[in-house]
C-alpha cells in the first residue's frame, strides 16, 4: 500500500495508517540497538521485519550504515524531504536506532539542512546523546524518552510541542 521511496540505495517510508503519513528512516530490528535494551524481548518491528518488501529495504538501510554510508543516507533523506515539500514531520528509525555518534552526527546535519521539517528520533542509546548539541527538536525528543522511559510511542508523540498525531 505504501510503497518505499528509494534514492541511491536509501529507503524511506512513506508512512503508515497508524502513525499517520510520516515519512521514516529504518534498520532491520536489533541491528543497531544497543546491548540489552529493555525493548528487545517484545520488539514490535521484528513482525514488521518479516514482511518482504519491509525486510528487504530495512536490510538495504542496514547494509549502507553499516558500510559507513552515512553522508548519502544524509543526503537522500534531505532529497526526499526536498522532493517533498508538504512533509513537515519525518521518523527516525521506526526499527533499529541510533547506530553510533557519527550516525547521530548526520542525524543533526539533516535537521539543520530542513528546519522546516520536525524530526522524531526514540531512542534507547542515551549514551550517545548530547543533549547540549542538539537541535531544539531531537532534544525534545531525547529528553521525553529519558523522562518517560517506558512510555508508549503514542504517548511520546503527544508529548511533541506540538503533539504529533495522525
Amino acid at each position: 500500500k505504501n510503497p518505499q521511496w528509494g534514492v541511491c540505495g536509501t529507503h524511506i517510508s512513506p508512512g503508515n495508517d497508524k502513525v499517520g503519513h510520516i515519512p521514516s528512516f529504518s534498520t532491520m530490528p536489533m541491528s543497531t540497538c544497543g546491548k540489552n535494551v529493555p525493548c528487545a524481548k517484545g520488539c514490535y518491528a521484528v513482525k514488521l521485519a518479516r514482511r518482504p518488501n519491509v525486510r528487504t529495504c530495512w536490510e538495504a538501510n542496514t547494509a549502507k550504515v553499516k558500510a559507513g554510508e552515512l553522508s548519502e543516507i544524509g543526503a537522500d533523506i534531505t532529497a526526499y524531504l526536498t522532493a517533498h515539500p508538504d512533509i513537515h514531520q519525518f521518523r527516525w528509525n521506526v526499527a533499529g536506532d541510533i547506530a553510533s555518534k557519527a550516525f547521530l552526527a548526520m542525524m543533526v546535519c539533516v535537521a539543520h539542512d530542513n528546519p522546516g521539517v520536525t524530526f522524531m528520533a526514540f531512542t534507547k542509546r542515551y549514551e550517545l546523546l548530547p543533549l547540549e548539541g542538539l537541535p531544539d527538536k531531537l532534544k525534545q525528543a531525547a529528553a521525553a524518552r529519558e523522562a518517560n522511559p517506558e512510555a508508549s510511542l503514542s504517548d511520546l508523540a503527544m508529548l511533541s510541542d506540538p503533539p504529533v498525531s495522525k
